[in-house]
Formats: C-alpha cells, structure tokens, sequence
C-alpha cells in the first residue's frame, strides 16, 4: 500500500525507530471489523441504549464503537486520564472529517473545561462528536462505596509514612527503587502498585520476589488508585497520569523517568508539588523534601491538573 510506504518515510526521516508494514495493519482492520460484527449481534440482542468506554484506544472498544455508530446507538468514553494537548490520543489532529470518526466514540465525557477546550480543538471540525462536562465521578465512588484499604487498616497504622509507587510496565520499573527502601526509615511503608494492564514478572538484574517480602512492601494489584490516595503522603511514578489525579487528593508526586518532563512538558514544570527525579540521588533528596512539608496534614489547596476546580459528577451521561 503506497500511503504505509509514505508514513514509513516520514518516520525514518524523523528517528523514529519504527516501520509499519501491510501485514500487520490488514490484519488489524480485519480484526477490528470481525468484532464488530460480533458486537453488533450483542448489542442487538441487550437492546443497547448506550455504550460506555473507559478507554477508546483498543482493539475492543474501537469495534465496540464501530457497531455501535453504525447501529445509531450514542457511543461515549468517560475519562479516565490526562487529556490535555500532550496526549496524542486525543489531540494535534489536523485533518478531521466533518462526518467524524466511525471507530470513535461520539461524545467524550470529562472531567473539566480544560478538557472540553483541549478536544474542541479538532471536535469543533467534526458534526458528529462533541465533548461534554460530567465531573469526575471515580473520587466521589471510591470515597463514598465499601471498595477501600478496609483490609489495610491496620496495616497503615503502624507505619509513619506512606509512600505509592504507580508502576507502569517491567521497561520503566526504577533499578534504584530496592535499595531506597532499604535504607528509608522503618516506619515506611512502600505499597508498590501493577498497572492493570502491565504485570511486572521480571526486571534484570532486581530479585521481585525478595523486594516483595519487606516487612515495609505491600504489591498491590487489586486496589483502585482512588482507593489508595486517600491514605498516602507521596506519590511516584515514571510518568503516569495518575500524578494529575493525584493531586485531587493533595498528594504530591515525584516523577523518576525523563518522559514525564517530554510528555507534560510545563504542566510538570510549573507545579511546585511535582518534581522530576534524574537519579537516585535526587529521588532520595525529592522524598525526604516532601515528607517535611507534613501536606497531608494541611487543607487541600489543589483543584486539578489544569488550574481548573474539576466539576462535581453530574448524571449528564
């Protein structure tokens, strides 16, 4: 196909070091038009009114959304991350039909204005998709349901300080993170937190199961984030978003990849309660800094990542 030979060049031209080639994409379209048939059967057969996704950029809710569309049911994505102008999933596209995107979904529910601005950057070229305010409904959820760190209670108590590692896959697991805890107060604890979607099953060179069995680690792999934040003094990541929901809970984040300056670029920058880590050293240094502010302890003086207070869940759905 001449247009994958055309994308292959520019990316060459760029650095990147990656090539697509016609194989694998056909067979991404076949997939994709198979479980849309398949989805379409199940959506008839419920008697679908609405189809809501959490993510939209996978093989699954992509057909989900196809069928959907293509059946006149109203499609949405409620949000569940950072969406501002560094998330390439939803932002810089230029070149927009007026008729939309089949694959997408056609409204996308946020949490703020700052969102919606973001998303009517290349919404407003479209007649079909628009961008609409809800709140953010996972805090209120987590606070208010019986899904919560019940189970560690007593666990927490005991310890002085807590301290949430969000991490992101076995590529981006800090070398470092082993010998932090070793040598941080014992009255620390580290609850180390898999992505969902990412197990960490081997890291060269890190024995897992040893850092595991700390008297101070917790490895979680069930719990909500919005479960966790209430109960922790610091957060860390590589470069999750989970740092901009963080701070709806006034937890400060210390970031330990240089992505996270790429990715976010000013936001990152411009708020004094994220620091980005280039060592251990500075690691160490960020923690030790956090931990003397006692910010759990003061009244919550953030609203959310972009400046804007996030808007109260509605039932706008």
């Amino acid at each position: 196909m001449p247009f994958i030979e055309d994308i292959n060049r520019e990316l060459t031209a760029l650095n990147v070091p990656i090539k697509m080639n016609d194989h694998s994409l056909l067979w991404e379209i076949r997939r994709l038009f198979l479980l849309s048939v398949f989805f379409k059967l199940i959506l008839k057969f419920k008697g679908t009114k609405k189809l809501i996704v959490i993510c939209y950029y996978n093989h699954i809710s992509l057909a989900a959304c196809k069928a959907a569309n293509e059946m006149g049911i109203e499609t949405i994505e409620y949000q569940h991350g950072m969406q501002n102008k560094y998330q390439p999933m939803y932002n810089t596209w230029f070149n927009v039909p007026r008729e939309g995107y089949v694959l997408l979904p056609k409204v996308f529910a946020v949490w703020s204005q700052y969102n919606i601005e973001n998303l009517n950057s290349w919404i407003l070229k479209s007649d079909f998709h628009s961008a609409r305010l809800v709140g953010n409904g996972f805090s209120t959820f987590y606070a208010n349901e019986i899904i919560t760190t019940k189970s560690y209670t007593d666990v927490f108590g005991n310890y002085s300080k807590k301290i949430l590692i969000t991490l992101q896959s076995e590529r981006y697991f800090p070398r470092f993170l082993p010998d932090v805890i070793q040598n941080s107060p014992k009255d620390w604890l580290w609850i180390l937190k898999e992505h969902p979607n990412h197990k960490i099953l081997n890291v060269p060179g890190i024995d897992l199961e040893k850092l595991k069995c700390r008297h101070n680690v917790i490895w979680e792999t069930k719990l909500h984030l919005y479960a966790l934040l209430p109960e922790v003094d610091l957060h860390a990541t590589a470069f999750s978003t989970a740092a901009f929901e963080a701070l709806e809970f006034n937890v400060p984040t210390i970031f330990f990849d240089p992505v996270a300056e790429s990715c976010f670029g000013s936001l990152v920058q411009d708020n004094e309660y994220f620091s980005c880590a280039s060592s251990e050293e500075e690691f160490v240094t960020f923690i030790r800094f956090f931990m003397r502010l006692n910010i759990r302890e003061s009244k919550s003086v953030f609203h959310s990542f972009d400046g804007e207070a996030i808007a109260s869940p509605s039932s706008a759905l």
